[in-house]
């Protein structure tokens, strides 16, 4: 079996090049592609070979991954791949028991040796799955997950996203860009979102609901729960 450091990046590049209707790949393409984007983040040593890359689609394709449905045309003398439904994609799918169960038990394994960088690194990744797992499976969507485990204030993401399941207000010290001084408000966050490399909480005030706000994660002091009278 291939082993390399990030399958989730491969993953989400293949996801957004099967979900593309206004071009499907071929093999060879796929992995220009894939190797590309690759070289762009994580640098050329990261580079896969087509084995790697069969065996990705192979993955994708399993009960152990997301059951994904290709179509295979033919393009002249080659064939060309993309999804049956170019609406989906596996970060809009749930993940199966299969999974979950397996990321926990990963988790639970991983989580003794956290002062570890590379272990950090992967425990991140993993609660971002767990994030996507919970999210799809329930009614009202409240985090737009992405899978940066570098992105500053990222370790605000999991008490918040249990906070607004919760439905729970929160007393709120929050320190604005250029500003000496933090203040403190209350807030009922709302929405969890990734944009342009860096999280953002949506929120409404206490006082007044109508009134929304959006918070950098990044600049987040701290927070706790506001008894509620």
């Amino acid at each position: 079996m291939p082993v390399t450091k990030n399958p989730m990046l491969r993953y989400r590049i293949l996801d957004e090049c099967f979900r593309n209707s206004m071009r499907s790949y071929t093999i060879d393409e796929l992995l220009e592609e894939v190797n590309r984007r690759i070289e762009l983040t994580e640098g050329k040593a990261e580079i896969i070979k087509l084995r790697q890359l069969r065996y990705d689609i192979a993955y994708m394709q399993s009960d152990e991954g997301w059951g994904i449905e290709l179509v295979e045309e033919k393009f002249g003398k080659k064939r060309v791949y993309r999804y049956e439904d170019t609406s989906y994609s596996i970060f809009n799918s749930s993940l199966t028991d299969m999974q979950i169960n397996a990321i926990q038990s990963v988790i639970g394994l991983f989580e003794g040796y956290s002062s570890n960088p590379e272990m950090n690194y992967l425990i991140d990744m993993l609660d971002t799955l767990k994030l996507t797992a919970d999210n799809t499976r329930i009614e009202r969507k409240i985090i737009g997950v992405g899978i940066n485990p570098y992105l500053k204030g990222r370790e605000h993401l999991i008490p918040l996203y249990q906070h607004i399941k919760s439905d729970e207000a929160l007393h709120l010290e929050y320190k604005k860009f250029g500003s000496e001084e933090s203040s403190k408000e209350i807030i009922h966050p709302q929405y969890l979102k990734e944009f342009n490399q860096r999280w953002f909480l949506i929120a409404v005030y206490e006082n007044n609901k109508d009134a929304i706000r959006v918070f950098a994660l990044d600049r987040i002091v701290g927070f706790k729960v506001a008894k509620r009278i």
